[in-house]
């Protein structure tokens, strides 16, 4: 069975913030000492393993994971969950703010002061955390087999890191990205990142926001994504997933996770099954 060891440390970059990192361990880690395996970054590691105070659900990563592995989709994977900053959050994982969407924040995030703190974050788990994991787990460290993922401000950090550092980080999941927070810069970005040997995986659901124009909004954003990102990547490297009935909970990002996996971390047999699907969707 897997194995979730804490740590916990500081943030320097943040002055010393203090933070729970969760790594999860795959079946077998300790029995096979010579196996190294991929690693997934993922924020929110509250939320991961353990229900979220605010949904009542996790994303239930350990067992899906366990289950995957036993049926051959995957080799095992390391995860690495950063506990997210509480009250700092939004500011963590926003590595800008644009300036068209001021007032839509504060309404959002009532009494939050809101600023940009996502690059200094990037820095210390580029600069910090990952040498830190590499040196003492046994990872395969190379680009091709690291990820980065989280949902809402969760996916927008782990697509501004990934364009800050995209020598770092081969598979990028994207999950019910709030894009209005950061648009301005992040769609900019893309134009000018070198993109080569990065995969991206972006989904929404249609039932985000609790009213019907805002989850359009949301639609829409994931729908210019789509397009941005196929204008500078291979149609292959890019996987987009629209649910319909899907709210902005750990509920649906758990029911959408094993796609990610197979999409970006599986056994040839279980990616092949997962890019027919895709060629079925178009």
């Amino acid at each position: 069975m897997h194995r979730i060891i804490l740590e916990n440390t500081n943030i320097k970059e943040l002055g010393d913030r203090p933070r729970t990192i969760r790594i999860l361990l795959p079946d077998g880690y300790d029995d096979q000492p010579e196996k190294r395996y991929p690693v997934l970054y993922m924020h929110d590691g509250q939320n991961l393993f353990d229900s979220s105070g605010y949904s009542g659900y996790s994303w239930d990563v350990a067992r899906t994971l366990d289950r995957m592995q036993a049926a051959g989709e995957t080799d095992g994977i390391i995860v690495v969950g950063i506990d997210n900053g509480g009250d700092h959050r939004i500011s963590e994982y926003s590595s800008s703010i644009d300036p068209r969407a001021v007032k839509r924040i504060e309404k959002h995030f009532k009494g939050i002061a809101l600023v940009a703190e996502g690059g200094a974050y990037g820095d210390w788990l580029v600069g910090t955390l990952k040498p830190s994991i590499d040196a003492r787990y046994r990872t395969l460290p190379a680009q091709a087999t690291t990820g980065i993922a989280g949902s809402s401000c969760g996916g927008n950090i782990s697509l501004s890191i990934m364009l800050a550092h995209p020598d770092r980080f081969g598979v990028v999941g994207v999950f019910s990205p709030a894009l209005w927070i950061i648009a301005a810069d992040a769609f900019e970005r893309l134009k000018q990142a070198d993109l080569q040997g990065v995969r991206i995986y972006h989904d929404m659901g249609g039932w985000e926001e609790t009213g019907r124009f805002e989850s359009l909004q949301l639609t829409f954003s994931s729908l210019r994504l789509d397009r941005a990102l196929k204008r500078r990547m291979p149609q292959n490297d890019v996987m987009r997933r629209f649910d319909p009935i899907a709210r902005h909970t750990e509920l649906f990002w758990q029911d959408r996770f094993p796609g990610f996996v197979r999409w970006g971390f599986g056994t040839r047999r279980s990616h092949d099954e997962c890019m027919r699907s895709k060629e079925e969707q178009r």
